[in-house]
């Protein structure tokens, strides 16, 4: 035999190559398999949060919509509450109108009723007193006419009449309306 060969320690030299082969195989299988897992849980806590994240996108629009609700009933109250603004105002004017008016009529002559429209204040006087409402025609129709209120126009006298029955005379007249609220005006009529 020869002292070169030696078949022993090529089975030990082949041994060690194939545990070294063993060995990484195994180091890499292992490897792959945490990799995999790694994988695994970093997606299962993915989809957690984007699933938690869509439970709270889902909460606020569900939020977004009750506030435009809420936003959309809130502007509407607004559009009423200016409504009811410019009514009031409209309305504070005709009182301030009609009270103008009244001032001027001498406190002998009884008022009988006040109409108030769009067009303007119809009003119905009566007195027993002839001279009271000549008066009135003469002196206080052309003085509110002259008084410089914006908010009184032309005042003409619609009726002049006696009432037999009651022995009255009756006198009714209008103003006719000048201001700008008065397409915002309602017909309101007083009576006693």
């Amino acid at each position: 035999m020869k002292p070169s060969i030696n078949l022993a320690t090529r089975r030990i030299i082949q041994k060690k190559t194939l545990r070294k082969f063993f060995l990484s195989s195994v180091i890499f299988f292992g490897l792959g398999v945490s990799a995999t897992l790694g994988v695994l849980l970093i997606n299962f806590f993915m989809n957690l949060q984007i699933s938690n994240l869509n439970d709270t996108k889902s909460d606020l629009e569900a939020q977004i919509v009750r506030q435009k609700s809420v936003k959309d009933k809130l502007l509407m109250v607004q559009e009423r509450v200016g409504r009811v603004r410019n009514l009031l105002s409209a309305r504070d004017n005709a009182g301030e109108k009609i009270n103008f008016i009244v001032a001027a009529i001498p406190s002998s002559i009884e008022i009988s009723s006040i109409q108030y429209d769009e067009e303007g204040i119809n009003f119905a006087l009566k007195s027993s007193s002839l001279a009271d409402l000549q008066g009135f025609i003469e002196k206080d129709i052309p003085s509110l006419q002259e008084s410089g209120n914006k908010d009184i126009g032309a005042i003409s006298i619609n009726a002049f009449k006696l009432d037999p029955e009651n022995f009255e005379y009756l006198l009714n007249f209008s103003v006719e309306q000048v201001s700008k609220s008065k397409n915002n005006v309602q017909k309101v009529e007083i009576t006693q």
